[in-house]
């Protein structure tokens, strides 16, 4: 018995492990909302405007609820200064 709990135990740090190595996990999560936001920085100057961040999205009206949340300060774009801010 403690052998199988043992194995179960090995497995599911390992999936865990693979999970977050292949983006799923909570950090890789995060890796990947910033290289996407990175992405969507058009001209590089390390502020998306809100054209940056709908340019592309499948759904508008849901990425225009999206980037109302992430600029916190109601300036018209995504930057450093709104992971600052609290929500609104």
């Amino acid at each position: 018995m403690k052998t199988l709990l043992l194995l179960t135990f090995l497995v599911a740090c390992s999936t865990n492990v693979q999970a977050e190595e292949k983006g799923k996990g909570k950090h890789g999560k995060a890796h990947a909302a910033k290289h996407e936001l990175k992405k969507r920085d058009a001209n590089n100057d390390g502020s998306i405007s809100k054209e940056e961040f709908l340019a592309g999205a499948k759904d508008a009206a849901r990425a225009e609820k999206i980037f109302a949340k992430l600029d916190r300060n109601g300036d018209g774009a995504i930057n450093k200064d709104d992971r600052n801010k609290k929500d609104k």
